[in-house]
């Protein structure tokens, strides 16, 4: 039996397409945009060539636990991190901690 977040993510995403092995599933989804995802678990997802759409509606990550996760080849223009545990976080092979101290040293 399906949960009624199970149900709500169908109708809210319409999948155009869904492929499924005994390892992974391959949802291929038209539009995600204005949708809203509360307690969910992510672990092993790859969004891939994934944009905002013709808006650029920004997405929002609140409270998430991203550890590990990785970001490449992306338009990361005018992104926005705060309040956030930044440990052992690297841009370009650079730790975030060395960045933030060498600007807070010149500053």
């Amino acid at each position: 039996m399906k949960s009624s977040i199970d149900i709500l993510l169908y109708y809210a995403t319409r999948p155009k397409r869904i492929e499924t092995t005994k390892q992974f599933s391959i949802c291929r989804f038209k539009f995600f945009s204005n949708s809203e995802m509360i307690f969910g678990t992510l672990g092993g997802v790859n969004f891939i060539d994934t944009n905002l759409g013709e808006g650029k509606m920004p997405i929002s990550f609140d409270r998430c636990d991203l550890e590990g996760s990785k970001f490449s080849n992306s338009n990361l223009r005018i992104v926005e991190i705060q309040n956030s545990d930044v440990t052992g976080m690297k841009i370009d092979d650079v730790p975030v901690e060395k960045l933030i101290d060498a600007y807070y040293r010149i500053e």
